[in-house]
């Protein structure tokens, strides 16, 4: 069983010994980095068959889902986690509770989300720079989970950090291993949304803000990235996922978006690592 915020996919395999298939799920560095609120225990509202045989399925409509192929060949833990945290999407946002892609860190119980689309835009770094230098902590890394009042809710439980992004931190004095774990803690209030760009070698800081308009529009295609899984390929990434997205969750998220638009600053900033993280622990005195 992997449970997230409560709700919980439990799992049966066919043709795969089960032993081998839990060490192999549990020291897979992936789940301790992309399901948020991770535990193993609770009551199962769906099943996911996970079976070896030469014929390659996915089907992950109703309670009763499927994936199926060669263990090990065709696929192996790493698309049990994309698929069980799929499913979990779906369980979370039937309870107002929502992921976005983004690094988290805090002060007091205030937070902050760094949302890029971009892998190298600073996301880690500037997270990880913020919480040595500037008396932030990190909530959470890769994802994070969002509910109805605009609090974040859900952490991962490790940062993995990238050789690049090592590099870039020990660059500027910041060394550290590679793993972090994050420390549990209580929901913080949201209170900035900064979409970083690193530009190493920069010379000049640039911030703008987003107008509401454009606010809505981030947010909520951030919030639907994980309920439609825009990147949702498994077996090598050759096997599309369908979107497991229902109107009524669409109207929540964009209530959401709307919400946030009207009471959260986006702002967009680019430069070095150090004037990023300068810039954002200036904006959110301001904002905080």
């Amino acid at each position: 069983m992997i449970s997230s915020q409560g709700s919980c996919v439990g799992i049966s395999l066919k043709n795969i010994d089960p032993n081998l298939f839990w060490k192999e799920l549990v020291n897979n560095p992936l789940l301790y980095r992309f399901i948020p609120d991770l535990s193993f225990k609770g009551r199962p509202l769906i099943e996911l068959e996970v079976v070896s045989s030469s014929a390659r399925k996915v089907s992950l409509m109703g309670v009763k889902t499927l994936i199926q192929g060669l263990y090990k060949k065709d696929f192996n833990s790493t698309d049990v986690i994309v698929v069980v945290e799929y499913l979990l999407e779906k369980l979370r946002q039937k309870k107002d509770i929502f992921t976005i892609h983004s690094s988290a860190i805090f002060k007091g119980n205030k937070g902050v989300l760094l949302v890029a689309n971009l892998t190298g835009a600073g996301k880690t770094s500037g997270a990880i720079y913020l919480s040595k230098n500037y008396d932030f902590e990190i909530y959470s890394d890769e994802k994070t989970q969002i509910n109805s009042s605009m609090e974040m809710v859900g952490q991962v439980s490790k940062v993995i950090v990238e050789d690049k992004a090592r590099k870039l931190l020990g660059d500027n004095n910041v060394f550290l291993d590679k793993n972090i774990e994050i420390i549990k803690t209580n929901n913080k209030k949201l209170c900035l949304i900064v979409i970083p760009q690193l530009v190493e070698a920069s010379n000049s800081i640039s911030t703008i803000q987003y107008t509401k308009e454009q606010v809505k529009w981030l947010v909520y295609e951030e919030l639907s990235k994980d309920i439609r899984l825009i990147n949702g390929l498994v077996f090598n990434f050759t096997y599309p996922l369908m979107s497991l997205d229902k109107f009524e969750f669409a109207q929540k998220r964009e209530k959401l978006a709307e919400d946030i638009s009207l009471s959260i600053p986006v702002f967009l900033v680019k430069g070095s690592l150090v004037q990023i993280s300068a810039e954002i622990n200036r904006i959110f005195e301001l904002h905080a």
